[in-house]
């Protein structure tokens, strides 16, 4: 799922970058930075401070923040492979705040509410190298004033089970919300919790409205809703020009926001705030609804609030939530599968004890797409709960689901073995299905799952690629086995003359003419599902010659050559395939390390990749394009061995001089 981006990232690591390549100081970043802090309505406070980070190493800088004063403050790294965060302590060591953004800059946005120094911790998830550390006030004066009503630093206050009413007219931009389209005026008012509890509100008025809820509040100015990350919960106007959030909230502090959109009415608005009953886990699980496996159940988690949370998403399912509850009459393999309607961002997680959330035992984001879920797991016989949830505040909506069972070693399917394989056509989409397969193969790579077999022919001595669809199985959680076998034997799983097996999306080998089969085996007994592949062939000639006539590439030498005139034998995982001219060189690894390959392009767009083995695209370790200045860079942990560097065009009709070279660290 792609959902993270920011604009404060993207105009931080602009700046960073258009200060070209690592350097040993990092003060070349400074000037960018301060011009474009400086669009934003901030002036700089203190000292900017420098430092050097290593990997997992957290350094503190100190600094004294004002009450009613809204900050910001960043850390840039010099190096592109440095991946910073950025957390916020109080004096007494309550963490307050943290970055939404992470990577060469990160930043944290804060509006105080009392004086004091604050702690700011910078830490390197990756990478190491120095950093640069400053601290920026936002100017009231440029923005509006702080004594503006309705602002992140003078905002309104809300009492639970009050009404206000209040008008956009002169309403400044504060921050944004995913559902609001664009940067729009907004009011801001600020609600303190003493308790957990469920809390809803209701916005009405003329025109379009947007009502959001978030936990920080930056200031104002362009992108400064990037700082606070996503928002908890965020509606617009549906019936009755009515924006609605019902959702449980922790205690603290939270900023509400009510916000035009588009070209609509700046006018007044009324915002109500009521308090409802709180519901807790345990209450949510003793009206878990039953589901019987075979069926298919319709949902919606429109009205629902947020209680449960699953593991499997970063965001951890902050959406409203249904829960089922699964009861199993013996040991089976279970299956649920979520499909969203209106195309909402789903989730669906297992556990053994609905309201222990360290019982889970299953959860999957995505299987397809994000608008659908699917979980698989071999369980006893027993009671379980099956929960659907949101991945955002605002993902809720309709749903069908349906489980199924069936016994632990399987009942048997088409294609099950080599003796009932299934012929199938080259160059084709096949689909099968492993959930119900036994397990009657037990491939080199690992295959310890359910399994099935297809056969196919080859005319000819031919590369056959086997490539899993970005689907089913392939992206619900489960490891795959491929493997291409000559048979199945008698009486026992092992295969007869197993030619190449990877568990990995991409299966390929030189076979010889004659019949085949490829065996699809889940790497345990809880890997299994549908999935869908295609097999496709090549002659096996050009690719052995253009192996053949591999280049040696020395560790440390700097080689200069062509893929002018080149044909295209030899495609990569990045790059459209990279189906332009190539040409492969071969490095020899003495021993395990760090292996640096980087390709410098002259006119045309390049990719490299490497392989373990030159001939089986199969077996490549990484793939990559150019970025700055026309470099293209891999860094891959390798054992010794040789191995082969490819170096490929963009698509199709990519081909110019090269410099190419490898480093062991």
């Amino acid at each position: 799922m792609l959902r993270h981006s920011t604009a404060i990232a993207l105009a931080l690591l602009l700046v960073a970058n258009a200060c070209g390549p690592a350097r040993p100081k990092v003060s070349s970043v400074l000037p960018g930075h301060r011009a474009t802090m400086d669009a934003m309505g901030f002036v700089a406070v203190g000292q900017t401070e420098e430092a050097v980070i290593g990997r997992g190493e957290t350094r503190s800088h100190l600094a004294r923040l004002r009450a009613g004063h809204c900050y910001r403050v960043v850390a840039i790294a010099a190096g592109d492979a440095v991946d910073l965060e950025t957390a916020m302590y109080t004096a007494d060591g309550v963490r307050a705040a943290e970055s939404s953004t992470s990577g060469r800059a990160s930043s944290v946005a804060y509006c105080a509410s009392s004086s004091g120094t604050f702690r700011f911790a910078v830490s390197a998830r990756n990478g190491s190298g120095p950093y640069v550390f400053a601290l920026w006030q936002r100017d009231d004066e440029r923005s509006g004033g702080a004594g503006t009503r309705g602002t992140c630093v003078n905002p309104l206050p809300l009492e639970l089970g009050g009404r206000v009413t209040e008008s956009l007219f002169a309403a400044q931009d504060n921050a944004g919300a995913s559902c609001a389209a664009g940067r729009n005026p907004d009011v801001v008012h600020v609600l303190e919790l003493e308790r957990r509890q469920r809390v809803q509100l209701v916005a009405t008025g003329d025109g379009p409205r947007a009502l959001f809820i978030r936990r920080n509040c930056a200031g104002g100015g362009a992108g400064a809703g990037s700082f606070e990350g996503p928002a908890i919960e965020c509606s617009l106007t549906r019936a009755a020009n009515q924006a609605r959030i019902d959702t449980v909230l922790d205690p603290g502090r939270y900023f509400v926001f009510v916000e035009a959109i588009g070209d609509g009415t700046r006018g007044t608005y009324t915002l109500t705030t009521n308090e409802a009953e709180s519901p807790e886990a345990t209450d949510l699980c003793s009206r878990a609804r039953p589901i019987e496996p075979g069926t298919i159940v319709h949902g919606s988690t429109e009205t629902g609030v947020d209680v449960l949370h699953g593991s499997c998403a970063p965001s951890r399912f902050p959406g409203p939530d249904n829960t089922y509850t699964l009861t199993l009459r013996e040991a089976s393999r279970v299956r649920a599968s979520v499909e969203t309607e209106n195309r909402w961002d789903t989730g669906v997680y297992l556990r053994s004890t609905c309201a222990d959330p360290d019982s889970e035992l299953a959860c999957n984001d995505d299987a397809d797409d994000r608008f659908h879920a699917t979980i698989t797991k071999t369980l006893p016989a027993g009671r379980y709960s099956v929960t659907v949830d949101g991945y955002s505040a605002d993902a809720r909506g309709p749903y069908t689901m349906q489980v199924e069972t069936a016994p632990p070693a399987g009942s048997g399917v088409g294609s099950d073995t080599c003796s009932d394989a299934s012929s199938v056509p080259l160059a084709q989409r096949i689909e099968g299905d492993t959930f119900a397969a036994r397990d009657d193969l037990s491939l080199s790579c690992g295959g310890a799952g359910p399994d099935q077999v297809f056969r196919f022919n080859l005319a000819r001595r031919s590369l056959v690629r086997a490539t899993l669809a970005e689907s089913g199985i392939a992206q619900s959680g489960a490891v795959v086995a491929l493997g291409f076998i000559r048979g199945c034997g008698q009486g026992g799983p092992q295969p007869i003359g197993e030619a190449a097996c990877v568990r990995n999306r991409v299966l390929d080998a030189i076979l010889p003419a004659g019949p085949h089969f490829l065996a699809i085996d889940g790497a345990t007994r809880d890997d299994y599902g549908r999935f869908a592949f295609t097999l496709e062939t090549h002659e096996a000639e050009p690719i052995e010659a253009a192996c053949r006539d591999a280049l040696v590439l020395p560790l440390n030498v700097r080689t200069q050559n062509t893929t002018v005139g080149r044909p295209d034998r030899l495609q990569a995982s990045c790059g459209h395939q990279a189906r332009s001219g190539d040409r492969a060189h071969t490095v020899s690894v003495p021993r395990r390390g760090r292996l640096l390959v980087e390709l410098r392009a002259r006119g045309f767009d390049g990719v490299v990749s490497v392989r373990r083995s030159c001939e089986r695209q199969g077996t490549e370790l990484g793939c990559a394009l150019e970025g700055e200045q026309d470099i293209a860079r891999l860094a891959l942990d390798v054992e010794p061995g040789a191995y082969a560097i490819v170096v490929d065009g963009f698509d199709r009709n990519n081909a110019g001089p090269y410099e190419v070279e490898a480093r062991l660290e």
